[in-house]
């Protein structure tokens, strides 16, 4: 009677623990596929070995927005940032809301890092996507990716981050022109 109960126990849990990290990866290749690439102007780049693998942790610029009134708004409150591209190709907020845009405008998922209360009032955004994983063969070092400023003044880091329906995942960045991909890699 055991067994009976067991093995189809058994095959439905191995079942259960392959079907759920296969739609995961089902639903971000959709999200690749489908998706709007955007390029998101990023602080200098930092390499990090915590325990949780290694990763480049992205700040990103022209995350704030001015708003009329800051009491509407609250610290981690969840809300969706419309975005537009602007003459240099780079995505920038159009508006942040608490609802979903409407039409076909361009969104992600975001959160109210804090409210500026002053002389022009002002929201900072955080956005979720805010670490690219390094595969184990793109393992640098602990130093910083680079250290100077860009031998281009005009070079801008960027995160490229492709969204679809307010979710978004970041496929590379690129720093002074490089793509990360494409650094050069530490002997181990």
């Amino acid at each position: 009677m055991k067994k009976t109960i067991l093995l189809p126990a058994f095959l439905l849990m191995v079942a259960a623990q392959l079907y759920i990290p296969l739609q995961l990866v089902k639903h971000s290749e959709h999200i690749l596929e489908t998706g709007k690439v955007f390029k998101f102007p990023i602080a200098p780049v930092y390499y990090h070995s915590p325990a949780q693998g290694s990763y480049i942790q992205l700040t990103y610029y022209g995350n704030t927005i001015q708003t009329d009134r800051t009491e509407d708004w609250v610290q981690n409150e969840q809300v969706y940032v419309a975005l537009r591209v602007d003459s240099a190709g780079y995505a920038t907020i159009d508006y942040v809301s608490k609802e979903i845009p409407s039409g076909n405008t361009d969104y992600v998922n975001a959160f109210v890092d804090y409210v500026i209360e002053d002389s022009i009032s002002s929201l900072v955004i955080r956005y979720p996507f805010n670490r690219f994983y390094l595969e184990a063969s793109m393992k640098t070092s602990e130093r910083p990716l680079y250290t100077d400023p860009p031998s281009d003044p005009t070079s801008i880091s960027y995160a490229i981050v492709t969204i679809k329906d307010g979710e978004a995942i970041v496929t590379d960045v690129v720093a002074d022109g490089i793509s990360i991909k494409d650094q050069p890699q530490q002997t181990q």
